[in-house]
Parts: C-alpha cells; structure tokens; sequence
C-alpha cells in the first residue's frame, strides 16, 4: 500500500476482494473530491481508510522489510487526520500537516499505484 509492497498471507478471496474494492472507491473519491467536495464523499473516504486500517492491524503481512507496515498504518493515519480535518473544514491545520507531519512528506509524490493480487486454483 502506498509504494509499498505488502502481501497478505493468510486470508480468503472476500477480504482481497474488499481490499481491491476498498481502495478503488477510495482512488475514486479523491479524484471526485478535486471537483466536488463534500463532507459525504469525505466521510466515506474515512471510512474507507478505517477499513484498510483495520485490515492492516489484523492480518499476517509479507513486505520487504519490518517497518513496511508501520510506515503504511503512519500514512493511512495521517490520511484519516487530514479528511477528518476536511470535513470540519479546518483548512490551517490541513496545510500545517501537509507541511510538517514526516509521514505525509515522506510519501509525497510518490507514484501511488495500488494493486490486490491473488492466486486462484480455477479461472474467473
């Protein structure tokens, strides 16, 4: 997530599935929110991010190294703050944090692409 690779060793086709959904909507709502915010479309983008969250919190991930996950829960925390901070419409602070928080600086401009793979024993 996020630039970085993590795999999710155990777990059925549903919760890849819901990861995959989960992050289309979530790429979608932020286009969408570029032309046409709403504190709706926001709440929804947070709640996305708590799902993703939760998924990270509770899986048994394979990444590239130990701090893979940790970095990727800093990024999705600071994505939570700052729509939190959109939907209360509390513009300063959004700037502050996009200006100073490392975990946010640190993934800026980073090409984001996000992909949910998963083997499966018979075609789909």
């Amino acid at each position: 997530a996020f630039g970085r690779k993590l795999f999710i060793c155990e777990g059925s086709e549903r919760v890849v599935t819901q990861i995959r959904n989960d992050l289309h909507k979530l790429i979608a709502i932020v286009d969408r929110s570029i032309d046409e915010s709403s504190s709706a479309l926001l709440q929804e983008a947070l709640s996305l991010i708590e799902n993703l969250r939760r998924v990270l919190d509770s899986a048994n991930l394979l990444a590239d190294s130990a701090d893979a996950t940790i970095e990727a829960m800093q990024y999705l925390d600071v994505l939570a703050e700052i729509t939190d901070l959109l939907i209360s419409n509390d513009l300063p602070r959004v700037c502050e944090i996009c200006n100073t928080n490392e975990h946010f600086l640190a993934a800026w401009g980073q090409p984001c692409h996000y992909a949910v793979f998963q083997k499966c024993t018979s075609p789909q």
